[in-house]
């Protein structure tokens, strides 16, 4: 599992509206997130699971989330 970085969560080239849900699905700093399927066959939607949740997002706004490995 990975988790969501702690200097940024999102791109704000997307819009405010787009960066306030992800924060409201979870998509907070320290967050552990985890790539449960890409869509077929070019890899869109992506299905994320945040704790107990699971979603999908566009590809467009996945690659805008920057994770990083968690820290021990």
């Amino acid at each position: 599992m990975s988790e969501v970085s702690l200097d940024a969560t999102t791109d704000p080239r997307l819009g405010e509206d787009c960066i306030r849900r992800l924060l409201e699905l979870g998509f907070i700093p320290g967050e552990s997130v985890k790539v449960i399927r890409k869509g077929f066959p070019y890899g869109d939607p992506i299905a994320f699971r945040i704790g107990t949740s699971t979603f999908a997002l566009r590809a467009k706004e996945a690659q805008t989330i920057k994770v990083g490995l968690p820290q021990s």
